[in-house]
């Protein structure tokens, strides 16, 4: 049944927990949010974190904001991966209306910054941008000359509720195809005068 797959979220072999932290986020058994965390908690493996973070991202719970934050601050792992599961899942903790204590957010703020801006998923763009200041909009601004198509997107619809930024995003569409959906709801939200509107045909 759905509920015993939330046991073997405890197996002692690691390829049973990260193969169960799967069908957790496919079936979605009731209390499969806190049941994860618990399980994140108590994890040391980095590829059944991966498989644990993506299940927490799909199921978001306020138990889980620890344990995301643990794999978020990680450093010492041969890949990415598990760090970039705990930024979607941290993204999709904020989008759910958590991590917003002053020291969960500063200290996930504290871990995006410490991240190469071009090593950023669209869910790491969105978050800095939340949770950061003027700068770190400016830092991921960046992003909109990169030579990377989905970072250009990343970084436009991370940044397209502020007007600041929609010369840039309208500039940088004209390069890249990609971001002239965002750019038409760029000029719609923020500025639909009819500069906005010539410049976004030009």
């Amino acid at each position: 049944t759905a509920l015993a797959v939330l046991d073997l979220l405890r197996s002692p072999a690691p390829t049973v927990r990260g193969q169960s932290a799967s069908l957790v986020a496919t079936l979605g058994p009731e209390g499969a949010g806190p049941a994860i965390a618990r399980a994140l908690a108590a994890e040391a493996k980095p590829e059944v974190a991966r498989a644990m973070l993506i299940a927490a991202a799909r199921f978001p719970s306020p138990e889980a904001e620890g344990p995301i934050l643990r794999w978020l601050a990680a450093r010492d792992l041969n890949d990415d991966a598990p760090r970039d599961a705990a930024i979607d899942a941290a993204w999709a903790l904020y989008r759910s209306g958590y991590l917003r204590r002053e020291e969960s957010s500063s200290q996930a703020l504290r871990d995006l910054r410490a991240i190469p801006i071009a090593d950023l998923s669209a869910s790491g763009c969105m978050l800095r941008v939340e949770l950061g200041d003027r700068s770190d909009r400016d830092a991921i601004a960046v992003l909109l000359a990169s030579s990377s198509p989905a970072q250009r997107l990343a970084s436009a619809e991370a940044l397209v509720t502020d007007a600041t930024y929609l010369p840039r995003i309208l500039a940088a569409a004209r390069e890249e195809p990609l971001l002239i959906d965002v750019s038409v709801r760029g000029v719609l939200t923020q500025d639909p005068t009819v500069a906005s509107f010539i410049a976004l045909e030009e």
